[in-house]
């Protein structure tokens, strides 16, 4: 489930139309800002013995990371 997304769509045209026009520093400054997405997920905290939500924003993290409750319960029985 996407939460908020600043991502556009045919972003790797618009990026290439981009640089062409206006170079590289505005070409990395989209690109940072363009991953920046933010999903509801799940994680299995041990303390709690129950899967949890969590805001996860599309980069980096662990395997405790699922996309919907029912995955987290099944993963961690």
């Amino acid at each position: 489930m996407l939460i908020y997304s600043r991502r556009v769509v045919g972003r790797g045209m618009l990026l290439m139309n981009m640089s062409l026009l206006h170079g590289l520093k505005l070409v990395e400054f989209l690109v940072k800002h363009l991953r920046e997405q933010y999903y509801k997920r799940y994680y299995y905290n041990k303390k709690e013995r129950d899967c949890l939500s969590f805001i996860y924003s599309g980069c980096g993290g662990t395997k405790n990371n699922f996309q919907t409750r029912a995955d987290c319960k099944k993963a961690c029985k």
